[in-house]
């Protein structure tokens, strides 16, 4: 929705979302405010995108960009400029700025994590890798979208 209507949205959020490739790729097309929250250590979906076929077993064959590049190609269709990076306590942010817009896009790479939401309590299902600790993704995220409006 974010990449094909972005007129409709204030703002989108992710955790472990990558845009898709090949044949079902797709492209934003126009500025929104977007963040990607995502774990560095991902074993289900790697933070470099997932190639076809799928080396993971029993994940679908649809390949994926990486995790930057998604919020790189929104950051472009939103006409953001060079994007600014620093190192937060357990985790990464990259922002870009949009063009014409207060908003941003963000991306937050989370150390030491998995396929999980950071900051959760719940004990992720084997395989998935480590919950991050350095940022409760709940608030973060819903922090982003009020700016949004």
């Amino acid at each position: 929705m974010a990449a094909d209507r972005p007129g409709l949205l204030a703002g989108a959020a992710a955790v472990s979302g990558e845009l898709p490739t090949g044949a079902a790729e797709v492209r934003p097309t126009g500025p929104v405010p977007v963040m990607i929250v995502y774990g560095a250590d991902d074993p289900v979906r790697p933070i470099d995108g997932l190639p076809s076929p799928s080396p993971v077993a029993g994940e679908p064959v649809t390949p994926t960009r990486s995790a930057r590049s998604s919020a790189e190609l929104f950051a472009k269709a939103g006409g953001a400029g060079a994007p600014t990076t620093r190192a937060e306590r357990g985790y990464d942010r990259t922002v870009w700025r949009l063009g014409r817009s207060a908003g941003t896009v963000q991306f937050l790479a989370v150390h030491d994590a998995g396929h999980t939401w950071p900051g959760s309590a719940i004990t992720p299902p084997k395989g998935f890798g480590r919950t991050g600790t350095a940022l409760d993704a709940t608030s973060t995220l819903l922090g982003f979208l009020a700016e949004s409006r």
